[in-house]
């Protein structure tokens, strides 16, 4: 899988406890491995300074890619502190919106120096009305915004459950996950 002539980018998934970030992580890599074994590796679960992460690779026509699913705030916490990392995913619960933990994940990115955020609104399955994903989305935007980060990041709306299922609403929502990482970080 490695290829010391791909742009390498170690990418984690921040966000508050039970948003998705497990879910986003199973149904990225299921949807690399159905469409290209080759360029995915299979999860696995690592300790990194005595606590499990959930980690795999993949390459994408710009970059071999090393995502890292935080199991909890404490290990995000801990990671970011001790690890270059080219950009984040953020992920916000299309149900919830914001909440007391997305700042805590803004602010210790900020702190740590992760340079771009993707972001990312999970469980939009769940919600039926148009209007409040905008809305979520916008104050999700705002919220990157006072951490300084870019009014051009690019906002994600996902069901990783619905496309594991192979919900046809939802089937499109991985590829532009990654088109959004490739473009942005």
């Amino acid at each position: 899988m490695s290829n010391p002539q791909a742009p390498y980018a170690v990418v984690p998934s921040m966000g508050p406890d039970g948003v998705g970030k497990t879910t986003l992580a199973g149904a990225l890599a299921h949807s690399l491995y159905a469409r290209a074994p080759a360029t995915v590796t299979p999860p696995r679960s690592v300790q990194v300074s005595g606590m499990n992460v959930g980690v795999f690779e993949f390459r994408t026509a710009r970059r071999l890619y090393q995502y890292v699913d935080f199991e909890n705030a404490e290990v995000e916490a801990r990671l970011l502190a001790s690890s270059p990392v080219a950009g984040g995913v953020l992920l916000v619960s299309a149900q919830d919106g914001i909440v007391r933990a997305t700042d805590e994940s803004l602010k210790r990115a900020r702190e740590a120096g992760v340079p771009r955020l993707v972001g990312v609104l999970s469980k939009c399955d769940a919600v039926d009305d148009p209007e409040m994903l905008d809305l979520v989305e916008m104050t999700l935007r705002d919220r990157m915004q006072r951490y300084e980060y870019p009014e051009s990041s690019p906002v994600v709306r996902v069901s990783a459950a619905g496309a594991m299922r192979g919900d046809p609403r939802w089937r499109d929502c991985l590829p532009r996950l990654l088109d959004a990482l490739d473009s942005w970080l």
